[in-house]
């Protein structure tokens, strides 16, 4: 086969070129429907995936966000406290603060799942008083625990003596109670889900504390 003879007709390519490009059974203007259906539906799977691990990075950076923001609260709280205690006092603090967040999640559907339970602690000692001054129960270190800022309970150390050696929290239980209900009217509808959240913790001494939280949900479309 001589190079002239490739290159006269029209559409003639070299040997190089044609081997080299896929070839397609169907008339053209098929063959151009199916790259065009291929491309959508790889746009569709990649869209879904590149969507799903966008709203886990933001469900990640959510949580994160949240646990600086109790720990830096409970540790100004711890401050602000110790600075306030009195001369004969042991001026020593613990606060722990617990807090039910909201955070989006893919499989949350409308809203009803349980909230996150975020936590932070701190440990401030204010000025040169040293803690246990004398026998008194003022001298003590003074326990805090707070719970959605809506139950917040103070101990002494004392109080944990028998139970030194177990964590702050025996056990949290939550009781979630909610209805939904979707209204169509005409070209509207309306989908409304309330929902309320109630937390129960136990601490290591007997104590408990409770809070509850509720949440409200409407979508129009």
């Amino acid at each position: 086969m001589k190079r002239s003879e490739l290159r006269s007709g029209p559409g003639a390519q070299w040997p190089s070129q044609a081997q080299g490009k896929a070839r397609c059974l169907l008339p053209s203007a098929f063959c151009r429907l199916s790259l065009r259906g291929q491309a959508m539906i790889e746009f569709a799977v990649m869209g879904s995936v590149a969507l799903l691990a966008l709203t886990m990075l933001i469900q990640m950076g959510l949580r994160m966000n949240y646990q600086q923001e109790i720990q830096q609260d409970a540790f100004r709280q711890a401050m602000r406290i110790a600075q306030n205690e009195g001369d004969n006092e042991s001026q020593a603090i613990q606060y722990n603060a617990f807090r039910n967040r909201r955070t989006p999640n893919p499989s949350e559907g409308v809203g009803v799942m349980p909230r996150v339970l975020t936590q932070g602690n701190a440990t401030v000692t204010w000025g040169e008083w040293l803690t246990y001054l004398n026998q008194s129960r003022d001298s003590q270190p003074r326990i805090i625990v707070n719970l959605d800022d809506q139950s917040e309970r103070e101990f002494r150390s004392e109080d944990f003596i028998d139970v030194a050696n177990q964590p702050l929290v025996r056990r949290i239980t939550k009781d979630l109670t909610g209805s939904g209900k979707i209204q169509q009217n005409n070209f509207k509808s309306t989908l409304a889900s309330d929902t309320t959240e109630s937390t129960t913790m136990e601490l290591s001494n007997g104590a408990s504390l409770t809070s509850s939280v509720d949440t409200n949900i409407r979508y129009n479309w």
